[in-house]
């Protein structure tokens, strides 16, 4: 679906899968608060931490369980693009739907547990279908359609924001450019599509399912830390990124940078095997972008320039004739504006570099300010001389 389009399959399938989860969330929470209020479901709360484990290793790990159940909420960021008035949407989007989910969460462990102990709980392979067979008993059936329709559209919007901030770093030349290319019709990112799922693959033969949470979740949590670490050094510089900025307070991202570290450093200390793999992970990142983006890894050796080029437009043409894409460049001027053979002039006048960011020449503000209030001077003397005239 995200391969072939994305306006007419996948937001109809985005929709019906959002139906789907709502259904089963509200059919989990009803059943639940039912034996809760009319089954004497609280006696499963007696003692809600009887057996805890509190060593802070084992905590790391229920939070990187947990909290990649809640993993959705940052998809919203990845397709910023395809929002409209983002300024205004996005800490609508953040306040109320995380909020609402949170509060559903909650409610559907409170209906787990007020029909499951927590024996049964913890030695479950599916939640989910063990609640419905012990409370819903004949209409146990509906649970397995729900949950599958409910994956299904979890996978694609993973697919969607995955494929989406993979196309946004090879546009803005962080990985190699065939990522970069979409379909002319549809508008598809099929080439970061095609990467993100050989990744998938590959990774799915390193563990189990715990094991594969444990070591994505070391490699997200550590890519959020160096984000917002960022984040945090681009405010206190006060460097401007965007025009269309969202501030927030800068508390907040210092204490999500404090979390996203602190939940790295206990994992590395409690588990270090399965922080190797996440490791491993983020260096293979590394590899790859040392590979292809010649321009930013190695400027002074020439030769390595020239072979990493080589290699970078060889695979752009074969992506480009295998998939029917093109890079998201208008031409070829900006093409090479972007790969660093051109400097660009912005909107300003200036003359930027390869990187973007830098500006070479920069026109000096006294002599802009001058030029301007001798055209205003010029203007006047031109209007009080045409009355003159007249």
């Amino acid at each position: 679906m995200n391969f072939f389009s994305l306006k007419t399959f996948v937001q109809k399938f985005s929709i019906a899968a959002s139906i789907s989860k709502i259904l089963t969330t509200l059919l989990i929470i009803g059943t639940g608060f039912y034996f809760l209020i009319f089954k004497n479901g609280t006696s499963h709360f007696a003692e809600p931490f009887a057996n805890s484990n509190w060593n802070p290793g084992v905590i790391v790990t229920a939070l990187f369980a947990g909290l990649y159940s809640y993993d959705g909420w940052d998809i919203l960021n990845f397709g910023l693009e395809e929002i409209d008035q983002p300024r205004r949407t996005m800490p609508m989007a953040l306040i109320f739907g995380m909020s609402g989910i949170a509060i559903i969460y909650v409610a559907m462990n409170v209906s787990y547990f007020a029909v499951l102990d927590a024996g049964t709980f913890n030695s479950s392979q599916a939640v989910a279908i063990d609640f419905a067979n012990t409370a819903l008993h004949q209409a146990r059936w509906v649970m397995p359609l729900l949950v599958g329709i409910l994956m299904v559209g979890t996978l694609n919007s993973t697919m969607f924001s995955a494929s989406r901030y993979l196309q946004a770093v090879a546009r803005a030349r962080m990985i190699p450019s065939f990522i970069s290319c979409l379909n002319p019709i549809c508008d598809s990112p099929r080439s970061a599509l095609f990467v993100h799922v050989c990744i998938a693959i590959a990774i799915s033969f390193i563990g189990d399912l715990d094991n594969l949470i444990n070591y994505v979740a070391f490699a997200q949590w550590s890519q959020r830390a160096f984000t917002m670490a960022a984040l945090v050094w681009i405010r206190f510089r006060h460097w401007e990124v965007h025009p269309e900025k969202i501030r927030m307070p800068i508390v907040m991202p210092i204490f999500f940078c404090f979390v996203c570290t602190s939940l790295i450093v206990i994992n590395t200390i409690d588990d270090f095997s399965s922080a190797a793999v996440g490791i491993g992970i983020i260096l293979g990142g590394f590899i790859f972008f040392m590979l292809f983006v010649f321009e930013k890894a190695f400027p002074r050796f020439q030769w390595y320039r020239n072979l990493t080029e080589r290699m970078n437009e060889s695979t752009t043409k074969f992506i480009q004739i295998v998939f029917n894409v093109m890079p998201e460049f208008s031409g070829m001027e900006d093409r090479d504006i972007a790969i660093g053979k051109k400097r660009a002039i912005d909107t300003d006048g200036e003359i930027t570099s390869r990187k973007g960011s830098q500006k070479i020449f920069p026109e000096d503000e006294t002599l802009k300010m001058r030029s301007m209030s001798q055209k205003t001077n010029n203007s006047e003397v031109g209007i009080r001389n045409s009355k003159t005239r007249l």
